[in-house]
């Protein structure tokens, strides 16, 4: 019953989503039309595409719910770090940016212009492309592990479900690029704030046989898989970890470019400075909203880690923990004869598939538009009205999804993986912040950020037995980037 249930909602999910790419891509007949927001550029489309890109599934529920079991209370400071963050960039750093927004630039090609090294935006753009597929094939792996739990092992629905994930994904980004990521939004969004509810709902469910003193007991757990260092340490490491995480996802940069400069093109160029300002207003407003919606959807994976905690139901957590937890829901009794456990379900489900698709497009779209503009050095300005560079573009969209199948044979340990992922790109803070503050940035500062930060997470994630020795990555990674940037520029510039 349960299988065929899900096997329908899975089919349901793939035909919204082939639907929406099939409609956002009647618009598109360039290569500029592929990389627009298209007729979606409104305020409520970039409220729309900032929230449900970033309700992930893998990184903000699996990585989160596994985090809170090995950390307690102190795995709050993830969304609470999530928020402030956001709050830190549309207050202080975003006003910086809105120039470079109009003009739609990205900081691979900003660096170029900074360092006065052609090859550093190579570099930059090779860096991200590889985080990019990264954050891609966590967000894919998450949901299928957890989807195949609800399966038997011989199942022919369970070995098929990765390349069938992939395969959708593949159509969908292909064929409308970034006007299927924003032209599904108003039907992702809607999935992910129902899917919510029923979360929470969820969570009602599973504290009702937990007690008071066993939560108390669960939250208070501060057993750190990072190393044994203090409760404060790691909510710093956490809090600065996301303090300039939105000035650094080029995600974020790619999505803001697209909209400010589509909807200052049609603005006369006298008061062009005036609605640059309003922009701006709009981005501090609709992120607020976003963020706000974002750290209630970061902090349920958290509160039912310590209910099954709390209940001892998790030693250790696993996927399959949080599989079997989702199994009792659905076999929840009947409030005033309405089946609300098959209800709470299919909302779950739902919200985990739109969660992944959202997530997942964005970054494979970014992952084609560094390949092309910064590896490639091709412009993507609407001058090229060929469809030859459309299909090329589609074809590298679908390529760049199928290069993740054979990794998806690969379970990673996520709570490692999600430290590496969110702290290594840390490894450009120092050289963004400083050409956002118009300074030159040295080559061999940026080189040397760049391969510490990756030389410091990625130990920890080969061989956890090593951890101990890697300790505080938000907090290191991101005060080595800032001191080194900062004196090696003041040096040059001395000389």
């Amino acid at each position: 019953m349960l299988e065929n249930f899900l096997t329908l909602i899975l089919v349901t999910g793939a035909i919204l989503v082939i639907t929406g790419g099939a409609r956002a891509a009647r618009e598109i007949h360039t290569i500029s039309d592929y990389f627009t927001f298209g007729s979606s550029n409104t305020d409520a489309g970039l409220r729309r595409a900032f929230t449900v890109t970033n309700s992930t599934f893998t990184t903000s529920f699996v990585a989160l719910f596994l985090l809170a079991s090995s950390t307690g209370a102190a795995s709050l400071a993830i969304p609470v770090g999530f928020v402030l963050g956001i709050v830190f960039y549309i207050f202080i750093i975003l006003p910086k940016m809105m120039p470079l927004f109009a003009s739609n630039q990205r900081y691979p090609e900003l660096l170029e212009s900074a360092t006065g090294k052609k090859w550093i935006r190579s570099l930059c753009a090779s860096f991200m492309l590889l985080n990019l597929l990264i954050f891609t094939f966590a967000e894919l792996q998450g949901l299928q592990l957890f989807l195949r739990e609800f399966y038997p092992k011989d199942s022919a629905i369970r070995a098929w479900l990765p390349i069938a994930l992939v395969i959708i994904m593949a159509w969908h980004v292909a064929k409308a690029g970034y006007r299927a990521v924003i032209g599904n939004d108003k039907i992702q969004f809607f999935l992910i704030l129902a899917g919510g509810i029923c979360l929470i709902v969820s969570l009602f469910i599973a504290f009702r046989s937990t007690t008071t003193a066993e939560i108390a007991a669960a939250t208070t757990k501060t057993r750190v898989s990072l190393g044994e260092f203090s409760t404060i340490l790691f909510v710093a490491d956490a809090l600065s970890g996301f303090l300039f995480a939105q000035m650094i996802y080029y995600d974020n940069w790619q999505r803001l470019a697209f909209f400010v400069s589509g909807r200052i093109g049609k603005v006369e160029r006298t008061f062009r400075a005036i609605e640059l300002e309003r922009l701006k207003q709009v981005i501090q407003r609709e992120y607020l909203i976003g963020a706000l919606f974002l750290g209630l959807i970061y902090t349920i994976p958290i509160v039912l880690a310590f209910a099954l905690l709390g209940s001892n139901e998790t030693s250790p957590a696993t996927i399959s923990t949080l599989a079997d937890f989702f199994k009792r829901v659905w076999q929840s009794e009947d409030i005033y004869g309405i089946p609300i456990g098959p209800i709470l379900f299919i909302g779950s489900v739902l919200f985990m598939l739109a969660a992944l698709i959202s997530t997942a497009e964005v970054y494979i779209v970014g992952a084609v538009n560094i390949f092309i503009e910064d590896i490639l050095r091709v412009k993507i300005d609407g001058t090229d009205r060929s469809t030859s560079a459309l299909d090329r573009t589609r074809f590298s969209a679908a390529v760049s999804c199928f290069l993740l199948i054979p990794f998806l044979f690969i379970e990673p340990n996520f709570e490692k993986l999600f430290t590496f992922m969110f702290y290594s790109a840390n490894g450009l803070v120092g050289p963004v912040t400083l050409l956002l503050l118009g300074k030159k940035v040295s080559s061999v500062a940026f080189v040397f950020s760049l391969v510490f930060a990756m030389g410091y997470c990625l130990p920890p994630l080969i061989d956890q037995t090593i951890s101990w020795a890697f300790p505080l990555p938000g907090v290191v990674v991101v005060s080595v980037s800032l001191l080194t940037s900062f004196a090696l520029s003041f040096s040059r510039k001395k000389t």
